[in-house]
C-alpha cells in the first residue's frame, strides 16, 4: 500500500492485475511523455525551493545537526544552539532516530535502508531494445547490476547522434559489494554486465560515478502501522516535532513532497495550539 498503491488500486478494481494496470494506464494516457524531469536536473527542483523561500523571507542557517534538545516550549539544535519553535527532520529514518535519541522513537532505527550507486556510461551509439526504457536486473542473477536506464533514449535532452548514455545502479538491501569498489572498479563491473546483458562491444568513453549512502528505504510487510506508531509517540514526546521523507510514507519524490506538506501543517497546528 505504502511503496506502489497503484498496484493495490488497480487490484481492487479489477479481477486480474494486468487488465487493471492497463485500464489505468489507458485512462490517464495524454499522448505525452511517460517520464519527465528537469533538463537541468532533479537538483534543480531543490535550487528553486530555496529561491522561491529566499524570495519570500526565509533565513538559512546550514547547520551540522547531531541532537535535538528541550529548551522549554522550544527547541534547540546542537550544535548550534539557536532556539526554534518548532522542528521538521527531513532525514532518513536512522539518521532521524539518531537526532531525536534518546528520547525518540525506538521504531525509527527499525526502518531499514540500502545504499546505491548510480554509474552513468557514455557510449558511442547503441543500437538498444526499441520500445522499452531500460531493464530491471533480479537479486537471483547474482550481479552487481540491479537496473540499467536508457537515458538517451528515455529523456529526448539527452540524445544526442552519435552516442548512447546508460545509467546504470547498483546496490540493493543485504547487498553492498558496491560500496566496497573504488570507481574505476565499480565501473569496470557494471560495464562488464552491460557488455552481457546488450551485446555491447564498445567500452564506455565518459563515466561518471554517483553514491549515494543509506538513501533507499526499504518497507518491510507490516510498515504503515509503524509509520503510525512512529508519528503517535511523536506526538507525544514531541508535540512540536515531526519527520518527513522517503522513509515513511512513499519513497517517489511527489510522496515526498506530500510528505513534507504535511509535516508543515502538522508543526504549524503544533505551533498553533500550544501558544
Amino acid at each position: 500500500m505504502t511503496t506502489v498503491p497503484q498496484l493495490v488500486e488497480a487490484a481492487r478494481k479489477s479481477r486480474s492485475l494486468l487488465l487493471g494496470l492497463r485500464r489505468a494506464a489507458q485512462a490517464t494516457s495524454d499522448g505525452g511523455p511517460l517520464f519527465l524531469a528537469p533538463r537541468r536536473g532533479l537538483g534543480h527542483l531543490v535550487e528553486r525551493t530555496i529561491q522561491g523561500l529566499d524570495n519570500a523571507g526565509v533565513q538559512f542557517c546550514p547547520l551540522s545537526v547531531t541532537s535535538l534538545i528541550r529548551d522549554g516550549q522550544r527547541w534547540r539544535v546542537e550544535p548550534g544552539g539557536e532556539p526554534f519553535d518548532a522542528v521538521v527532520v527531513a532525514t532518513n529514518a536512522t539518521a532521524a532516530g539518531r537526532i531525536l535519541s534518546p528520547d525518540g522513537p525506538s521504531g525509527l532505527f527499525e526502518i531499514p535502508t540500502a545504499s546505491v550507486a548510480l554509474v552513468t556510461l557514455g557510449y558511442p551509439a547503441i543500437d538498444l531494445p526499441q520500445g522499452v526504457n531500460g531493464v530491471l536486473v533480479p537479486a537471483s542473477t547474482g550481479w552487481l547490476m540491479t537496473a540499467c536506464s536508457f537515458g538517451s533514449a528515455k529523456w529526448p535532452h539527452w540524445a544526442n547522434p552519435g552516442r548512447s548514455i546508460l545509467r546504470v545502479s547498483a546496490g540493493r538491501d543485504r547487498d553492498t559489494r558496491a560500496l566496497a569498489l573504488g570507481d574505476e572498479e565499480l565501473v569496470d563491473r557494471l560495464a562488464g554486465e552491460m557488455a552481457t546483458a546488450l551485446g555491447i562491444r564498445d567500452q564506455p568513453h565518459t563515466w561518471r560515478v554517483s553514491r549515494w549512502p543509506d538513501s533507499f528505504p526499504q518497507y518491510r510487510v507490516g510498515h504503515t502501522a509503524q509509520v503510525e506508531r512512529i508519528t503517535d509517540e511523536l506526538r507525544r514526546t514531541y508535540p512540536k516535532v515531526t519527520i518527513c521523507g522517503a522513509s515513511y510514507n512513499g519513497a517517489g519524490i511527489p510522496a515526498c513532497i506530500s510528505s513534507g506538506r504535511a509535516a508543515a501543517r502538522t508543526v504549524l497546528r503544533a505551533t498553533r495550539e500550544l501558544r
